[in-house]
């Protein structure tokens, strides 16, 4: 006999008493943890690690040994839903009898009642041993499983002589890849400035709301209705600085400290910016209107209250750096007051003319409609609204320029896209305010969130409470870029994904540098203002807002009928109890005057703000 031959004859023994050793540890360990060993025949686990830099989902599971007499299994139940995959390794001993040449010895997988695989273990495959025979096998299958689904492993041996075994080595499921992997995805935010929910057209016809009105935003409509619209999107805060930072750094204003316009972030604190420009994009923040630097921005642009320049500039952005991996975040003033649309446009939304007494929907016209020194009649309000209409309808054309651009440079599929607003407006239904400072109510708090995956992979409607302080996290999470910089936001991936149905999440909102404060339950809302303050809008108007009010928000959004008054259901205890709660744990100082004096700001700091109606 050769020196090779006697060698592999070694090679082969060292191997089977591995093997053997292996399979001694596995019986020992399941024994230890009670799983999945003699009659116990499934285990249910999650898999527990997701090692996103590989893009392999670890279920780490306790490795199976079963004793197969005749037909024996166990089942996996994720509880989540997967797709990609399963890739498993097991080894199959059985005793090498007289009875051999007659068995057939198959291993099935099969989710519910249907087989996605059937293996007939072929007897010239066996290792034989002594009077044993010894099969290893690493194979895989393409998986597709719903979080109430699982997959069952079938071991079946029709001899039925027993003395066989199943040993499983490891399993692992590896999910389908996207088109491009998503740490190549570039980043597309879009803010609206003072745009509600409601006048979002497929908004509109999800509620039932306005059949009779024309959709002021079709483009939108339809990239909402083709991929993930969020029905209960909330801002902390009714005012633009505040709420952009919160946005960029995933923290409420009160502990990022910009809690009203004109007061700069500290520049210390990362943002979203930071954190993807350390990632290797190319990051920039083009806005309007809007002196505020939020930081870790490379390239920043402000274009003076003007929409159409903005959109030029993105589409010259989108031209020049669609081989690059970009973050973009866009800031259209949008349907910030003055609502001064086209005549043309404004024409599609009041077809029949308009004959009453506003002639402008501008700062000062509608402040003394508010404080009583201009008397209007209700087709002037409906005017002044359609007006603001006519801005949304007019922007969402300009936004179909720069979706067109990047369809045409082939990065459509290869973008995720947020389309949201900083905060809404009160368009004249509380305190007659038109405008959004220092609204609580959900005609500023309420915004639109429609949010584009790359290759529209998520579609549908998402009824749960989220906060524009999810954006940042969300991004993270989709991209796989961890980091330890706490975040008041939540990642949205595991709620889009479907893999937990959350229990109601209470999402809270300030106004008056914290001297008003509001919880927002799922159906219920709570508001307290305690020290009985009368705010005052930009324009002088006094704004109350009682000590305490409380709003069926479901079949009430926009507020109009305070349960203050009325018998309180016993929710509104529990809302409470979390509303204090959660003043403590920030330890709320009243008294706390952190924003900056106006003498403080910049000249064109200043300027910006008179403008927009603040100073």
């Amino acid at each position: 006999m050769s020196g090779r031959k006697i060698g592999d004859i070694i090679l082969k023994e060292i191997k089977m008493k591995i093997y053997k050793i292996i399979s001694i540890l596995l019986v020992s360990v399941l024994l230890f943890n009670g799983c999945g060993v003699g009659n116990k025949k499934s285990f249910v686990r999650p898999y527990n690690d997701y090692d996103k830099f590989s893009q392999r989902r670890l279920l780490n599971e306790k490795l199976v040994s079963i004793n197969v007499s005749a037909a024996e299994g166990f089942s996996w139940k994720p509880g989540i839903n997967l797709s990609g995959y399963l890739n498993f390794k097991f080894i199959f001993t059985t005793q090498k009898n007289k009875n051999w040449d007659d068995r057939n010895i198959n291993v099935s997988i099969l989710k519910n009642k249907t087989t996605l695989l059937s293996l007939d273990l072929s007897k010239d495959k066996f290792i034989k041993k002594g009077a044993n025979a010894i099969y290893i096998k690493a194979i895989g299958v393409s998986v597709q499983i719903k979080k109430d689904e699982e997959i069952r492993f079938s071991i079946r041996d029709n001899a039925g002589l027993g003395g066989d075994n199943f040993d499983l080595l490891e399993m692992m499921l590896i999910p389908k890849k996207n088109p491009n992997p998503s740490e190549n995805k570039n980043i597309l935010l879009i803010t609206i400035d003072t745009l509600r929910a409601d006048y979002l057209g497929y908004y509109r016809k999800l509620k039932g709301l306005y059949p009779d009105k024309i959709s002021f935003s079709p483009n939108l409509d339809r990239i909402a209705e083709e991929n993930l619209i969020f029905t209960k999107a909330y801002t902390p805060i009714g005012s633009t600085w505040p709420a952009l930072t919160s946005i960029a750094r995933s923290r409420m204003p009160f502990e990022h400290g910009v809690q009203g316009n004109g007061v700069q972030p500290e520049k210390s604190v990362r943002s979203l910016g930071h954190q993807l420009f350390k990632d290797r994009y190319s990051v920039s923040f083009r806005a309007n209107a809007f002196q505020l630097n939020i930081g870790g921005f490379d390239k920043v642009r402000n274009f003076g209250r003007k929409d159409k320049k903005l959109k030029n500039s993105a589409k010259e952005f989108l031209a020049a750096n669609y081989k690059k991996k970009f973050f973009m975040w866009l800031h259209f003033l949008g349907v910030h007051s003055g609502y001064r649309p086209s005549k043309e446009i404004l024409s599609r939304i009041e077809p029949d003319g308009y004959t009453g007494s506003v002639t402008r929907a501008v700062g000062p016209v509608l402040t003394k409609i508010t404080s009583g020194k201009k008397k209007v009649t209700e087709n002037d309000i409906d005017h002044i609204r359609n007006c603001y209409a006519g801005e949304l309808l007019q922007l969402d054309e300009w936004l179909k320029e720069i979706f067109d651009v990047m369809k045409s440079k082939k990065i459509w599929d290869n973008t995720l896209i947020i389309i949201s607003a900083d905060h809404g407006e009160d368009l004249y239904q509380h305190n007659k305010h038109f405008f959004h400072h220092p609204s609580i109510y959900n005609t500023t708090l309420h915004v639109p969130l429609i949010i584009k995956f790359p290759g529209s992979e998520y579609k549908g409607i998402i009824n749960q409470n989220v906060s524009i302080m999810d954006f940042m996290p969300t991004i993270l999470d989709y991209l796989g870029i961890e980091t330890d910089y706490r975040m008041t936001g939540e990642s949205l991936m595991p709620l889009i994904r479907g893999d937990e149905k959350r229990k109601n999440r209470y999402l809270f909102a300030e106004s008056e540098r914290n001297q008003v404060l509001s919880i927002i339950g799922d159906k219920w809302k709570y508001i307290f203002n305690p020290d009985g303050i009368v705010p005052e809008t930009q324009y002088g108007n006094p704004y109350p807002i009682a000590v305490e009010e409380f709003y069926d928000i479901e079949n009430d959004n926009y507020e109009k009928i305070d349960l203050m008054k009325k018998t309180l259901p016993g929710i509104y205890k529990k809302l409470k109890f979390n509303l204090m709660n959660y003043i403590k744990s920030f330890q709320l100082d009243k008294k706390k005057k952190d924003r900056k004096k106006v003498s403080e700001m910049s000249e064109e700091v200043q300027k910006e703000l008179r403008s927009l109606g603040y100073l």
